[in-house]
């Protein structure tokens, strides 16, 4: 490779490297949620786990479809997560109240287990905004409000 091409690719590399939004949301990501799969870990669930089952519980009932496109949760991801917490006894999946698919429920002991989450999660939320900061953390939560607001509105 010449010197002049080497060059260029090395200024394109640090290019992409100084100013890429997917590589720091994804490093931020993977960070943030160890430190919600660190805080769940003792009760047998995962940040993500966790995030389908508040989700789960605000619905009462909600399509699995519904429910991954909400969380922009790919396919197998959910399938897979919800079979987890389906074995678990966190929800179970009924015949649809209207409507052609079949739906999500909590179960009392999905119910239960949202109770031992919320000091968990107050603890990784605090972890959370120590790491970011305040503000940084509130611009954060604003960002994505927005992104997925546009989103959801296609």
């Amino acid at each position: 490779m010449r010197r002049n091409q080497s060059s260029k690719i090395q200024k394109a590399a640090a290019t992409i490297a100084d100013q890429c939004l997917s590589m720091r949301i994804r490093f931020l990501n993977r960070t943030v949620n160890s430190i919600y799969d660190d805080a769940y870990r003792d009760i047998g669930i995962t940040a993500a786990q966790g995030n389908m089952l508040v989700a789960i519980v605000l619905n009462e009932r909600i399509s699995p479809t519904v429910l991954g496109q909400r969380l922009n949760i790919e396919k197998s991801t959910l399938s897979r997560n919800l079979e987890r917490m389906r074995n678990s006894d966190l929800i179970e999946v009924q015949e649809p109240s209207s409507g052609r698919s079949l739906e999500l429920v909590p179960t009392k002991k999905g119910h239960e287990l949202l109770l031992e989450i919320l000091p968990r999660w107050k603890a990784a939320q605090a972890t959370t905004r120590e790491l970011l900061g305040e503000n940084e953390a509130t611009d954060v939560a604003a960002a994505v409000d927005q992104a997925r607001e546009k989103l959801l509105s296609d």
